[in-house]
């Protein structure tokens, strides 16, 4: 049976510096890409190929807040920082993913009169771990 994502929870930093994000996020997903390995010519006429790379990213939507701790703003402060992250898809599956992410700063502002979004994505140190 498919679940439809959420309630859920997406929480970025260590125990105690915690920003939850799931209360103003519209989107969230891990995100896989790949690019194939290049083939390399070599002088005796030989070729190689370089090993396939994987990469991912926690990427999404959220509802700016333009207030006070603002998410785009910490996002900005953070920029550039590591942290850990866990997301749960679905609270009622007991399963989450956990990683660490490099924290990219996001557009801040947009359309007057309109209730903003900012879309995020974080590059992931290696593979997301799937929890319970």
């Amino acid at each position: 049976m498919a679940n439809a994502l959420g309630p859920g929870t997406l929480t970025l930093g260590a125990t105690g510096d915690m920003r939850q994000f799931a209360a103003h996020t519209t989107a969230t997903s891990l995100v896989p890409s790949y690019s194939d390995g290049d083939v390399l010519n070599l002088l005796d006429g030989s070729t190689e190929t370089e090993v396939d790379e994987e990469t991912w990213a926690l990427k999404g939507t959220f509802r700016q807040q333009l207030e006070t701790d603002a998410i785009e703003d910490w996002c900005l402060t953070n920029a550039g920082e590591e942290m850990t992250f866990t997301f749960t898809p679905v609270d009622s599956v007991s399963k989450s993913y956990t990683g660490t992410v490099k924290i990219r700063a996001v557009n801040i502002g947009g359309d007057v009169k309109t209730k903003n979004t900012s879309d995020f994505s974080f590059p992931l140190n290696g593979r997301p771990t799937i929890g319970t």
